[in-house]
């Protein structure tokens, strides 16, 4: 497996990257790719099928100067910005049998990373239908994509992020079981790991020996996808 750690310039480009990760593994291009990255500034990021007004208070959300942006993955609405590492696997749907369904991948893929990222001190476990936990308290979750022969798996994990900035989240409606009836701010809860300590952690686990060559990295695809999706209102605002 190949390793990726990037972040670019805007948050439409970073989520152009990964569907463009995805596309060239589908062209045999390239392989399985594990990429860290960290946004620089807030943004708020709504799954595909996200609503906007469902998911957002819009009028907090720039009060707080959030940014708003959509993904081509499943799930739920995020904050993402420093102190939220994200992480994005491309892997093969032969890798493990696991893959082979969307429960069965989300369970087998964040149940390795809860893994990766466990310590003696600090237990981490496989929540709900997609979450990681410790405790009672989520410090992750995660999203999927998949094509023919590959899926791309967008993941996130609390580090030290300002959780004020989940005030601009309006409360979900659907919830897994083990959150019961608690608000954001007293559902979540953050790992007390630093940035790269985690990155050598996921790296490690996935086997991520090599970097992926930067003539392989599709940035000029991922800059095309940036200008035709992901910065126009139509991709953001769809739902």
């Amino acid at each position: 497996m190949h390793f990726l750690p990037l972040t670019l310039a805007t948050i439409a480009a970073d989520l152009a990257l990964d569907e463009t990760l995805l596309q060239a593994a589908e062209a045999g291009t390239i392989g399985e790719v594990l990429r860290v990255w960290e946004r620089p500034e807030p943004a708020i990021v709504l799954g595909a099928a996200g609503r906007l007004d469902a998911d957002v208070d819009r009028d907090r959300a720039t009060a707080q100067g959030l940014e708003l942006a959509r993904r081509c993955s499943g799930g739920g609405t995020v904050v993402l910005g420093p102190g939220c590492l994200c992480f994005s696997l491309i892997l093969r749907l032969d890798r493990h049998p696991d893959l082979g369904s969307v429960v069965g991948a989300n369970r087998w893929i964040m149940t390795q990373v809860a893994r990766q990222v466990s310590t003696p001190a600090m237990t981490v476990d496989f929540r709900g239908s997609s979450d990681l936990a410790v405790g009672e308290r989520k410090v992750g979750g995660s999203a999927q994509r998949r094509a023919r022969r590959y899926l791309l798996h967008h993941g996130t994990l609390l580090l030290e992020l300002d959780l004020e900035l989940l005030a601009s989240l309006r409360e979900p409606t659907r919830r897994p079981d083990y959150r019961g009836d608690r608000l954001h701010l007293d559902f979540v809860t953050q790992l007390a790991m630093p940035a790269s300590e985690v990155a050598q952690r996921l790296r490690a686990g996935w086997g991520a020996t090599e970097p992926l060559p930067a003539e392989a990295v599709p940035l000029t695809a991922a800059q095309g996808l940036v200008e035709s999706k992901y910065a126009t209102r139509e991709w953001v605002e769809r739902l």
